[in-house]
């Protein structure tokens, strides 16, 4: 399941889920320190970063970062472009470069990072310079991406994570390839799958579940490529019992 909050009446239905023997997992683009202990207490499993990083009954399976001259390009060409950018594992948000005119949404995720870089030589000596398995933007900042060199990128992918931001990832790594080694690795390939999402970080769980709903305010793209479509979050546990889960 795709939930980054609790929504009304999600910690109960998670535990009804889980009563009636169901594995549950949250999907998230973020890292594992920025999941709701409501919801972390409760699942069976979480895949953080979009993909990088999976970790089941407490453990962490697998984790995947960038390549050092990736991350030294894409800083440099932040740096130089005086633009905000946000890198981010399970244990830290770190914001850098950035300018005077930031968007209000830029300006809350510098608030809540935990630290700030404003300088090459600040990168090299931070605790997540050889460690970084996301980068996000803002929509306004995605032309930076084109101007990454044409074989680094082609190693990438740019998603549109809705509400305005986009992150990048390593093309290997997505939500479904976390799924599809979760299944494989732990011999439940016969289980059948319901994913929920509303991004594009989502559409490559819809490619490996049995089952896929798009919910709340989704993307377009998002809701063309679903089984279901479900208007508001809240409707998710009507949907399960009409599908017989619950």
């Amino acid at each position: 399941m795709t939930l980054d909050e609790c929504y009304p009446g999600v910690i109960d239905m998670l535990k009804e889920l889980k009563e009636k023997g169901h594995i549950v997992f949250a999907s998230t683009g973020r890292g594992k320190n920025t999941i709701p202990k409501c919801i972390d207490n409760i699942v069976d499993g979480i895949i953080t970063l979009t993909g990088a990083s999976c970790f089941y009954q407490g453990k962490e399976t697998n984790v995947h970062y960038f390549s050092d001259s990736f991350n030294e390009e894409f800083v440099k060409l932040i740096m130089n472009k005086k633009v905000p950018a946000f890198a981010e594992n399970n244990e830290y948000l770190c914001s850098i470069g950035g300018q005077d005119e930031m968007t209000d949404m830029e300006k809350m995720m510098v608030d809540i990072s935990d630290y700030h870089i404003g300088s090459i030589d600040q990168w090299e000596k931070s605790s997540i310079y050889n460690k970084v398995s996301k980068y996000s933007l803002t929509a306004n900042n995605i032309d930076v991406f084109e101007e990454i060199n044409e074989e680094l990128k082609a190693t990438l992918t740019l998603l549109d994570c809705n509400g305005g931001w986009y992150e990048i990832t390593k093309r290997e790594i997505s939500k479904g390839n976390a799924i599809r080694d979760f299944l494989n690795k732990n011999s439940f390939n016969t289980l059948k799958t319901i994913c929920f999402g509303d991004s594009e970080n989502d559409l490559s769980m819809f490619d490996v579940c049995d089952v896929s709903v798009a919910v709340g305010e989704a993307l377009d793209i998002v809701k063309s490529k679903a089984d279901y479509v479900l208007k508001n979050p809240i409707d998710i546990r009507s949907f399960l019992i009409d599908m017989n889960v619950m």
